[in-house]
């Protein structure tokens, strides 16, 4: 809901905090966005392939779709389009996202 004026520069203090921990630090690490192959749910059909402009997707010795993590740059291409809901990305499961949304909205998880 709305927020009175000093709870709003509270918080603006807070974000500030926050930011100026990786400004001391120089840079910020950041954990690598790649894609992961559900072999349970893929049927090596082969669209994710197509779809993926870094080529970072190939088949297997059993036919199905594996991820080359050095060569993917987390674009979730492959993931959108793959009809058998396979891949996901890094951090960024169905579950991850539904609890990220269910905590925005302040629902209980």
């Amino acid at each position: 809901g709305p927020a009175d004026i000093s709870e709003c520069a509270i918080q603006g203090a807070a974000a500030a905090s926050r930011a100026a921990i990786p400004m001391a630090k120089g840079y910020v690490q950041a954990e690598a966005l790649t894609s992961v192959v559900d072999e349970t749910k893929c049927t090596g059909c082969g669209t994710c392939i197509a779809v993926c402009p870094y080529g970072a997707l190939r088949k297997n010795e059993k036919g199905l779709v594996e991820a080359i993590a050095a060569a993917c740059k987390g674009c979730g291409a492959c993931g959108a389009t793959c009809p058998e809901g396979a891949i996901t990305m890094t951090n960024y499961t169905d579950a991850q996202l539904l609890a990220e949304a269910r905590a925005a909205l302040d629902e209980e998880v």
